[in-house]
């Protein structure tokens, strides 16, 4: 059921057509930390991930996701929790921490790393792609790996070299791991401060000028759970240890659960998300001319599951 048709469904309950003052008063008379259930969203990484070189969307490309977010969080308050978190780990606290991410890789390096027979280090699989037999095979190998042979690792394709994923757990101590905790602390302490251009309209409620065009935003949000529906197809993507680990040590903080969601549709004109539960109400936007819709949750709910026994 696309947006249209859900507007449509719900109105016999009371669909309400929204303007900005409406959608500000909501956000406003929010108390902050209410739950909100954001269904059907769709980030900008997936949308890019899915459009070809003209512009067009392969929508069985999409991942699309329900979120279970906190609404008009103190990103302030925020940063202090995450601050206390990274402390603590540079003074002792417990922590294992799993990484995962794409590299470029010699052959020839890989097989010294391969066949080294190190016994020091971290444990890392690699998965990756080599010809046996004349044919294309899938390969996982294992190995430890000093911390200087992490330098081995590229995020640049480069002449030669192949794409590999990796795998490692790092525990406290690890230089890659400290380093990593240090810079994001560092970050956080004194962040560079960039102008975005977003202006705030209401609570957690944000829109931006872009090439005169208005784009409304959902910011200052905790994510709580995340459900996938539908699996995305992701490109390979490369990233240096240093940037894979840092990033997996900023999910481990609360300023790791900061989400923003925007209203803005998708580039071929069709609705973000099929519909934003918040203050009692549910947010719905009209693929076709873009205007918002008020309507109870319990109508949005029956015109979903009428639509869905209609076609069992």
């Amino acid at each position: 059921m696309d947006q249209r048709q859900l507007i449509e469904a719900s109105s016999v309950e009371g669909v309400g057509e929204i303007d900005m003052a409406g959608l500000q008063d909501l956000l406003n008379d929010v108390p902050s930390g209410s739950f909100v259930v954001v269904k059907g969203y769709i980030s900008k990484e997936s949308e890019k991930q899915a459009t070809d070189g003209e512009g067009g969307i392969d929508e069985s490309r999409l991942e699309v996701c329900n979120y279970f977010i906190q609404h008009g969080i103190n990103y302030g308050r925020i940063k202090d929790k995450s601050e206390a978190v990274l402390q603590a780990i540079l003074d002792g606290s417990v922590v294992s921490l799993y990484v995962s991410h794409g590299i470029w890789i010699d052959p020839a390096d890989l097989r010294s790393i391969l066949s080294s027979g190190n016994t020091e280090g971290v444990s890392v699989e690699f998965s990756y792609t080599a010809e046996v037999g004349g044919k294309p095979a899938p390969i996982k190998a294992t190995a430890t790996v000093p911390a200087a042979c992490f330098d081995l690792f590229g995020n640049r394709k480069g002449k030669g070299r192949i794409p590999a994923e990796v795998s490692y757990e790092l525990t406290n101590g690890h230089p890659l791991l400290m380093a990593a905790v240090e810079d994001a602390l560092e970050g956080i302490r004194n962040p560079k401060e960039v102008d975005q251009g977003y202006e705030k309209f209401a609570k957690g409620g944000y829109w931006r000028d872009a090439n005169n065009r208005i784009t409304l935003y959902l910011r200052d949000c905790l994510r709580v759970h995340r459900v996938v529906q539908s699996e995305g197809v992701w490109n390979f993507k490369a990233s240096a240890p240093k940037t894979a680990i840092r990033s997996a040590v900023e999910r481990m903080t609360p300023k790791g659960r900061y989400r923003c969601m925007t209203f803005e549709p998708m580039g071929n004109g069709k609705p973000r998300f099929q519909s934003i539960s918040i203050g009692g109400v549910s947010l719905l936007v009209d693929g076709v001319s873009e205007d918002m819709y008020f309507a109870p949750q319990e109508a949005v709910k029956e015109a979903v599951r009428a639509s869905v026994n209609a076609t069992e």
